[in-house]
Order: structure tokens, then C-alpha cells, then sequence
């Protein structure tokens, strides 16, 4: 655990200032002129004596260059590494992402919050975990949290702009793909390699700790464990919960329950909460090939700001709410050295995910369940006069999701199957002095009608 502290002290000193004693004026040097002495004595220098006026004659120009990979000419990426995470890190994926340049962050609480990607978000912006989805229900509700805890992240990437594509048509606002070490890319160099980090937040009172575990099993295997968890309490305001209007509004209520908001201020009721996380990977790394597989559990407690409102006949409600996943994944990449296909990469993701609302006396209302699969298949192609062309399948996801236990309109809840396949071709070809980089998805986003259970 590192803490930096830093100090900063300054100190102002008043001195008289005695006349200055009088001095022989210097004889100017040879070959100086009356304008080159009267530039050095501090006054404008006259026209025509540019040799004073620019007295370094170092006029060279410096240039640095930053080397983008064919992927980066598609539009603009972002990342924050390991380094930038350990001083921005904050409960949710949002938070976290909050001070990035176009970026901002819904916000219900410490926990529940979405990265919002030039003001868009939900749908319109993906939230992936090395290149595929969550596999949650985030997007449907901003109430809803991410199933990622940047704690356990190594490095995140924000894109837009024609690169975002790669990733499905309906992510106009961009992508955010979160890179973990669940599934080891290589072989460690200790017989152990632990990673550790604590943290605390003063705003909630937040206490955090993820520790990561790689070890080198003999045979090219890697081992990977990793835990998180991190408690907070209610937020800390700078003032009052409800806003100046609303409170006169209160205070104006002949209900004594409506007068007391008014003096609500210093925290923010019902924000307080908990995560976990677990996950083991095991990987096999031998040059040029990686595959490996990676089982996780998450689980969220979390509790959403209370709406209050200034009618007594409606209730203000403390809703909590427990979310659990369990996920599996798949990933492998191989460069297979060919003259036509250079490289395939292969993603799979599988998880089980459930969501219960939760009321002050602790009676579920609500519970959503939703079992998602996605895949995505790249082939990076080197074809005479393209410097690289991408061919590959996005994603294929399927799910059910099921609402219980509230049935709706006295009917059984049904599950709903929603299936997607999608596909894209990225290239990017040397034409004379400068590149042309095109982007091209096609996606097929098939609905059938709900079944009977």
C-alpha cells in the first residue's frame, strides 16, 4: 500500500529596499552598438536589430511522435493504465471513468453509476469486459449496477468515434472495454507474483482491498486467483438534500414528516453498500499461443438514494438492492504465421445473473433473472497493399430474462429469447502518402415472441 502525502508551504519575506548606491556606468565593448546597449539595459529594442531582439540562436524545433496501431486510425482511443487506475479508482466503473475528457457518470449512489460517453448512454454505450458484454442489466435502468468492480481491472479502454463498430451497431456513443488478468496472457518471471491494493475513501467512508495471485504451474500453465472487497457508508453532501426551492416547499407542509426533510443534510440517506468478488483462471501461454478459461462470482449490496417527495400520501421508499452473477469465460489467441491469415483471436462469456429489489422490512418486490451467452471471433488478415484488414463475428449473445415474482396483469411471467449475430470487416490500406481506413458492420438483431414456462 502506498500513501502520498504532499505539503505544500509558503512563506512571504518583506525587506526594505535601500537606495541603490551609484555606479560607473560601463563603457559599451567594441563592436556593440548604442541599440544593442539600450536592449541590454532593459529598454524595446529599436527596428532593424533583430540579432537583440532574439538573442538564442538555437531556432530548432522539437517533435514527438506517438506510434498508433492500425486499430487506433479507426477513431479515438483512450486508456487508462494500471498506474492512472490506482489514483482514479472509485466503487463504480462510472465514477472511475468520471474525470476522463468526454466522459461523465450517471450517478445513484457510490455504487450504482454508467460511464455516459458524449451524453449518451444505456444502450448507446457498451460496457465490455476484454471485448465482450457484461451479460447484466445495467443498460435497461441507470438504478442498475455494472457487474464490474474496477478494482480488478489492469487497464481501461474508452473508444469512439468508426472503432466503436467493432463492437455493434447500437453503440453510437462508444465503447468502454475493461481489461482484467483473470485469464493469464503470459508466464510470470517469479515463482509468485502478487499484486495488492488498499484504499480509502474519506467521501463514504469507503474501504477497499483487491489482491491478485499468478503462479506458473510448469508445462507453459499459469495459475490466476484474485478477491475483492470494498464497504462504504452513506455519501457525505456539501449541504442540504433537497434543493433551496423545495425546501421552502417543506417547510410550507402542514405534515410535520414533510417539514422534517427541510432539515435533511450532511449525508445521503440509503447509499451505502458492499461488493465482493472472486475469481480463479488457468491459462496456457507458449509464444505465439494463449487459451485459457476463467470462473468468477461478483456480488453487489447496494442501496439507491431515497426520492422523497413533498406529498404525504406518497411514501418514500429505501429500496435495496442484491445482485449476484456467476460467470464463465473463454478466451485463446493464436498467430498462426500465414501469408493470408496472420492472427485469430477467439472470445466466449457465459453468466448466470440475478437481481432482487429489496424494501426496508427486507421483502423481495422485484427479481430479475437473466442467463446471457456472447462469443466474438476475429481473423486479422495480411493481404498484399493492406497494412491490416480485420474479418470477424462481433458477438453472438443470446438470454432470457424472466421478472418475478409479480406477475404481470394476473398472468405466469414468461421468459423472453432475444438472440444476436452480428459481423464486420475493418482494413486499413497504404494509398500513396497518406491511409484509408474503413469500417464496415452488419448487424441481424432477431426477437421471437415470448414462451409459456
Amino acid at each position: 500500500m502506498k500513501i502520498r502525502l504532499s505539503l505544500l508551504v509558503a512563506v512571504a519575506v518583506i525587506a526594505p529596499f535601500a537606495p541603490a548606491a551609484a555606479q560607473e556606468a560601463p563603457q559599451p565593448q567594441a563592436g556593440v552598438t548604442d541599440a544593442d546597449a539600450a536592449t541590454a539595459g532593459g529598454t524595446e529594442p529599436t527596428p532593424g536589430n533583430a540579432a537583440a531582439a532574439h538573442p538564442d540562436a538555437d531556432q530548432a524545433i522539437v517533435i514527438t511522435g506517438s506510434r498508433r496501431t492500425a486499430g487506433d486510425v479507426l477513431g479515438g482511443v483512450a486508456v487508462v493504465d494500471k498506474e492512472s487506475l490506482s489514483r482514479e479508482l472509485r466503487p463504480s466503473i462510472g465514477e472511475t471513468l468520471a474525470r476522463q475528457p468526454g466522459v461523465t457518470a450517471s450517478s445513484f449512489g457510490p455504487t450504482a453509476s454508467r460511464p455516459i460517453l458524449r451524453g449518451l448512454q444505456g444502450e448507446r454505450v457498451r460496457i465490455l469486459v476484454d471485448g465482450i458484454g457484461t451479460l447484466d442489466l445495467s443498460s435497461s435502468d441507470p438504478d442498475h449496477e455494472v457487474t464490474i468492480n474496477p478494482l480488478t481491472a489492469e487497464r481501461i479502454e474508452v473508444l469512439h468515434g468508426p472503432s466503436a463498430l467493432l463492437y455493434g451497431s447500437s453503440a453510437i456513443g462508444g465503447v468502454v472495454n475493461v481489461i482484467d488478468t483473470r485469464i493469464p496472457r503470459h508466464v510470470p518471471d517469479k515463482p509468485v507474483a502478487v499484486d495488492a491494493l488498499v484504499q480509502y475513501g474519506s467521501a463514504a467512508n469507503e474501504r477497499s482491498a483487491n489482491a491478485s495471485i499468478d503462479a506458473p504451474l510448469g508445462g507453459h500453465f499459469v495459475a490466476h486467483v484474485d478477491g475483492a472487497y470494498s464497504k462504504y457508508d452513506d455519501l457525505d453532501i456539501g449541504g442540504y438534500v433537497l434543493s433551496k426551492d423545495l425546501r421552502q416547499q417543506a417547510l410550507a407542509s402542514p405534515d410535520a414528516d414533510i417539514r422534517a426533510l427541510a432539515d435533511l443534510k450532511g449525508k445521503l440517506p440509503n447509499t451505502g453498500g458492499r461488493t465482493g468478488d472472486a475469481a480463479a483462471g488457468l491459462a496456457y501461454v507458449d509464444g505465439d499461443l494463449d487459451v485459457g478459461v476463467s470462473v468468477s462470482h461478483h456480488t453487489f449490496h447496494f442501496g439507491v438514494p431515497i426520492r422523497y417527495s413533498l406529498d404525504p400520501a406518497v411514501e418514500a421508499e429505501a429500496v435495496h438492492l442484491h445482485i449476484q452473477q456467476n460467470r464463465v469465460d473463454l478466451r485463446g489467441e493464436v498467430a498462426t504465421g500465414g501469408d493470408v491469415i496472420e492472427r485469430i483471436r477467439m472470445r466466449l462469456g457465459a453468466a448466470d445473473y440475478k437481481h432482487s429489489e429489496i424494501d426496508e422490512a427486507g421483502a423481495i418486490g422485484t427479481t430479475f433473472f437473466n442467463q446471457g451467452y456472447e462469443g466474438r471471433l476475429e481473423l486479422v488478415q495480411s493481404l498484399p497493399g493492406f497494412a491490416e484488414r480485420l474479418v470477424g463475428i462481433p458477438e453472438a449473445e443470446t438470454g432470457d430474462r424472466l421478472l418475478a415474482p409479480v406477475p404481470h396483469r394476473g398472468q405466469p411471467n414468461r421468459p423472453a429469447w432475444v438472440p444476436f449475430v452480428g459481423g464486420f470487416v475493418a482494413e486499413l490500406r497504404q494509398m500513396a502518402a497518406e491511409d484509408l481506413a474503413v469500417a464496415v458492420s452488419a448487424n441481424t438483431l432477431a426477437a421471437f415472441p415470448a414462451v409459456a414456462s
